[in-house]
């Protein structure tokens, strides 16, 4: 997804600090007084999340992100009116039950999106599925049947050593048969990729501004 400064872990922002939410792992730097993230967001998770105040310091379209329960692709494709590109670099067994996966998101070939999984497989029925039928392992909840718990667990932000800016979240999707503890780490650009001839900027040049046709 590379190391903590780089692609996905828990880093320091540029003052050196960790920011996290207040019922997270090292919670502070929160007031009381934010408004707390709705417990459910009625899109593919089950409704049993667990409510958490961001801190300061992210803009409206990222604390979007952070705390998108399972649609990150649809917000990106959506807000660019463009697909988006899915590379898995890493799909491991680790050990019986347990996998490791990493996966990048690109859009306009670029990348946004870095993401390591921690996947532990608990009931027989969901070892089956994936180890003897073959079932990938992003499918296995919808596979299954089954709506996955979405807790978010910490957030932050940082700088690699190119001094390019992020920003990350840890959390976890849990079940009876399956829990996956997934930390992405975002560009800080991820709204702002310009490509000349996209989709979106063919279609805005053929109207009014307004979207009409002209």
């Amino acid at each position: 997804a590379g190391d903590t400064n780089d692609a996905g872990g828990p880093a320091a922002d540029a003052a050196g600090d960790v920011l996290a939410p207040s019922d997270g792992p090292g919670g502070g730097r929160v007031s009381a007084k934010r408004p707390r993230v709705a417990p459910s967001f009625g899109d593919i998770m089950s409704p049993h999340m667990t409510g958490v105040t961001l801190p300061n310091g992210f803009s409206p379209l990222q604390r979007l992100l952070l705390t998108a329960n399972g649609n990150v692709e649809r917000i990106v494709s959506s807000f660019y009116y463009e697909p988006l590109t899915v590379l898995v670099n890493l799909n491991h067994k680790r050990s019986p039950c347990v996998y490791d996966r990493q996966v990048t998101m690109l859009v306009r070939g670029e990348p946004f999106l870095h993401a390591k999984s921690t996947i532990y497989l608990t009931d027989p029925a969901w070892e089956e599925m994936v180890e003897r039928r073959g079932t990938p392992l992003g499918a296995v909840f919808r596979v299954m049947g089954v709506l996955p718990t979405f807790h978010l667990r910490s957030v932050g932000r940082g700088r690699d050593s190119s001094g390019s800016g992020f920003f990350w979240r840890v959390y976890t999707l849990a079940s009876q048969g399956m829990t996956c503890e997934i930390t992405e780490t975002f560009a800080d650009d991820t709204f702002e990729k310009r490509s000349r001839g996209s989709a979106l900027d063919a279609s805005l040049a053929s109207t009014d501004g307004h979207g009409i046709p002209v």
